[in-house]
């Protein structure tokens, strides 16, 4: 059976692996969001993403902050939100959030100017190793995990994330790392033969925005995006806690990931500041134990009937 970009399957379980980041001024917290499809069920998931949009809005930039109203744009993320819980349950897609609280993260780089630039680059290359070394630990897998292809969007640091994912362990080709443009108007201008794989950008703004909303309160005009948040949030309420998370009978379990860094720690900065992933986990500086904003509401009802 051919793959996502028409090729026989091999002695890997192949992935292509799309980046997206997310900042959320109201938290504090920055997002990298890393969407994994399975090369062999690409064309499958393409084909249904697309046909979900309709004719008239086969060429729209679906994008999560700019979904407000109840619209189409909406009933589109609804649809693929849909999607993505089915596939994440069969294995054909994974997804790696990983949040940076920017309220207990220190200045590590002894500057300011350059500090956001090194938050994202720094996490960039944590997520991915990170996302490679957990999927890749699933008994379930026939195969060894192989990511032969990385997509990111066009923006700040191409350069700078393709010299990244260069030195990273998990990756043997780099030179199949490329940024495209979620919307497939610019993307079709650029690059016509990736022109359809920039829908597969739009899906990972989706996953990602509606992670990071679950976490905040929603204005109340933005019936929409509550409607997104409410058919996806007990995957997300699965995973912000340590016990459901780790439990190996879940359907989820290997496929969906939310991780959150740092906890108020006392790393030092040479840890930090490492190439070793080992060296930052060990000071047990991950986390997942978030409560979304419904359970917050739920917990402040609690405390008041306690009261």
């Amino acid at each position: 059976m051919k793959d996502l970009f028409g090729n026989i399957s091999n002695a890997y379980e192949n992935f292509t692996l799309f980046q997206d980041e997310a900042e959320c001024k109201q938290s504090n917290f920055f997002y990298h969001g890393f969407l994994l499809v399975k090369n062999q069920c690409g064309r499958e998931i393409l084909n249904e993403i697309i046909k979900a949009k309709g004719d008239k809005s086969k060429d729209s930039d679906i994008s999560f902050k700019r979904i407000g109203k109840e619209d189409y744009k909406s009933r589109i993320a609804i649809k693929w939100l849909g999607f993505a819980d089915r596939w994440l349950q069969e294995g054909k897609i994974r997804f790696y959030v990983l949040g940076i609280n920017k309220n207990n993260l220190k200045n590590f780089w002894d500057n300011s100017w350059s500090f956001e630039k090194n938050i994202y680059l720094k996490f960039f290359g944590i997520g991915i190793n990170s996302l490679f070394s957990w999927f890749n630990n699933d008994q379930r897998l026939q195969k060894s995990l192989k990511i032969t292809h990385i997509f990111y969007e066009y923006g700040n640091y191409n350069d700078e994330r393709k010299n990244k994912i260069r030195w990273l362990k998990s990756i043997d080709g780099y030179k199949k790392a490329e940024p495209i443009y979620s919307n497939p108007q610019k993307q079709k201008s650029e690059n016509p033969k990736l022109y359809e794989m920039s829908n597969l950008v739009q899906l990972t703004d989706i996953l990602l925005g509606v992670t990071k909303y679950s976490f905040i309160k929603i204005n109340p005009k933005h019936i929409g995006r509550q409607q997104c948040i409410d058919c996806f949030i007990d995957v997300i309420e699965r995973f912000n806690d340590e016990n459901k998370a780790i439990r190996t009978n879940s359907r989820y379990y290997k496929r969906f990931v939310l991780k959150f860094f740092p906890t108020v720690s006392n790393i030092t900065k040479k840890e930090f500041l490492s190439d070793k992933i080992e060296d930052v986990i060990k000071r047990g500086t991950f986390y997942c134990d978030r409560p979304t904003y419904r359970q917050q509401l739920a917990m402040g009802k609690q405390l008041v009937l306690n009261f």
